[in-house]
């Protein structure tokens, strides 16, 4: 179902033939996270512009910091949306545990502003916005461009325009989200400065900031929705791109599996085998790894261009390195490793709740060579030196000797423990009744005494 949420604070005449006074009015739309999409089309709210006032906008942190996962200031104004509702990189939000922060936005020169729009999404708590809108020409005495948090932005030089809050009551805050703010007189008023006062939309947990994906200014000239981004969300040249569904084993749907290698068309027919290999194994996947309450991404998108390393994967977009895969057009397997880490989609849990790397690396591992890879050559066990953390193949071979030998859901346990912040090594003896040193004591004799018994090649 498409929810569309309109908030109109406009002030109504008291008396009939009184003309009402000029007001601010905000627009909210909101489309859900079965039909939102790369168009970020809504009912009420314009689309995102490509050239407005904000194109050319210098955006400034006041307070707050950027999260590590978070694109640049620019992804607020350089005209391109994200492609999928989990995309980190394509949106800017402030630091996991935060609660939020202060950006200003220099004009440049004093504008006549018509509306202020901005836009997110996310299929969480990050799709809603929280926050305040001030505005300055900059003039008045005692002018403060950028106030501290704790500082009262009208105090100095400040005008309040609009307190946003598009939290929904009672259901699911997940989401694609669009704001417009303007005014009934047709001008919001001539200003060079805008600070966006921005709030976190919950504290249960680290994970509370939303994604801005784009923010419009309209001004003199400027026309809102002309020159949508959405033409750049568009795949490209069909000979360069793919698309498929995953489907479980009662034909519905899981997800969109997107393929884009408008940057790298040489591997055109390498991504598009990655790309169906990829809607075979992601129901797999979904099942060996399932928990509670748990609803995995329902688009998966592949990108291809030239970089460093092998591969990455931010939320549900995996990168691949085409220098990489151009040397080793073989190596699927990656894919089934990155696919896996979109699947797992563990927060960003933090101090003793964090997930170890060695554990998140060694289950994608595991899924690949256990299950993908089953008769890849094992790595050669240099006692000397592994251990059951040493993450990637090591640790994969250890937890496929462990569900050989004791507990047969062993990695969906620690899967589930994983995605609820609850990994503890007590859950090696929970499950086997020994402690991780034991089992991997254990298992090293194993494969020092029974070296046939290993598979591979």
């Amino acid at each position: 179902m498409k929810h569309h949420l309109i908030i109109i604070g406009v002030a109504m005449a008291l008396l009939a033939g009184i003309p009402a006074r000029a007001e601010i009015k905000i627009i909210v739309d909101r489309n859900d996270n079965d039909l939102a999409g790369p168009e970020f089309r809504f009912k009420n709210v314009p689309m995102p512009s490509v050239n407005n006032a904000a194109t050319g906008a210098k955006f400034v942190i006041v307070s707050g910091a950027v999260d590590v996962n978070s694109g640049g200031l620019d992804a607020l104004n350089d005209g391109k949306l994200p492609t999928e509702e989990d995309e980190p990189d394509a949106n800017f939000f402030f630091d996991a545990g935060t609660h939020g922060g202060r950006l200003l936005a220099d004009l440049g020169s004093v504008r006549d502003i018509k509306e202020v729009n901005t836009y997110s999404w996310h299929p969480g708590a990050r799709g809603p916005q929280v926050y305040k809108l001030y505005a300055s020409d900059g003039t008045s005495g005692g002018f403060d461009a950028k106030p501290p948090q704790e500082i009262d932005p009208e105090k100095y030089g400040w005008k309040l325009v609009a307190s946003v809050n598009t939290k929904p009551k009672g259901e699911d805050a997940g989401g694609q989200y669009g704001v417009s703010i303007c005014d009934t007189s047709g001008w919001l008023g001539k200003y060079r400065y805008l600070l966006f006062d921005i709030s976190s939309t919950e504290n249960r947990d680290n994970f509370g900031n939303t994604f801005y994906s784009e923010i419009d200014v309209i001004g003199k000239g400027d026309v809102a929705g002309a020159g949508t981004t959405a033409a750049t969300n568009t795949l490209a040249a069909p000979e360069a791109s793919w698309r498929g569904i995953a489907t479980n084993a009662e034909g519905k749907t899981l997800a969109t599996i997107t393929v884009d290698t408008t940057q790298a068309p040489d591997m055109a027919a390498w991504g598009r085998h990655a790309g169906e290999l990829c809607a075979e194994w992601y129901p797999k996947i979904c099942q060996w790894l399932e928990s509670e309450d748990f609803t995995p991404p329902k688009t998966v998108r592949l990108r291809i261009r030239d970089g460093r390393g092998v591969a990455g994967t931010s939320g549900a977009t995996i990168t691949f390195n085409a220098n990489y895969f151009r040397r080793h057009s073989s190596d699927y397997g990656a894919a089934i490793h990155e696919l896996t880490h979109v699947v797992q989609a563990y927060p960003s849990f933090r101090g003793s709740n964090a997930n170890p790397g060695w554990v998140v690396e060694g289950m994608a591992d595991y899924i690949r060579f256990s299950k993908f890879e089953p008769e890849a050559p094992r790595p050669r066990f240099r006692p000397d030196r592994d251990k059951y953390d040493s993450g990637y193949r090591v640790t994969a071979f250890f937890l496929e000797w462990i569900e050989q030998n004791y507990d047969k859901q062993f990695v969906k346990e620690v899967n589930a423990a994983c995605r609820a912040g609850k990994f503890q090594m007590e859950l090696f003896k929970q499950h086997t009744g020994k402690t991780a040193d034991e089992l991997w004591q254990e298992y090293s004799n194993w494969l020092a005494q029974k070296p046939a018994a290993v598979p591979g090649k």
